[in-house]
């Protein structure tokens, strides 16, 4: 399940936004994105979380706020094994 957004505070997560959401059929979203990405799918729940941080980081570098760490870069999945070349 890929996450698209991780809220932390410290090293814990206190809240994120997932396939349990982007995937939801309900009506209720109780998650960190707000119901901006509840039941949209994926490839439009990477587009409204890209808008929703880069809005994020700009207002709080305009209030002069300390923001730790942050990601607005391309969204992908890395292989976790390399096969190597398949053979028929």
């Amino acid at each position: 399940m890929v996450a698209l957004l991780t809220v932390r505070r410290g090293a814990d997560i206190v809240g994120q936004c997932d396939a349990t959401c982007y995937q939801a059929v309900g009506e209720v979203c109780r998650c960190v994105c707000e119901g901006e990405n509840h039941g949209v799918g994926y490839d439009r729940a990477v587009l409204n979380t890209r808008a929703m941080a880069a809005g994020w980081v700009r207002r709080a570098q305009v209030a002069d706020r300390t923001i730790d760490s942050y990601l607005l870069g391309d969204v992908g999945q890395l292989p976790l094994f390399d096969l190597g070349p398949l053979s028929g």
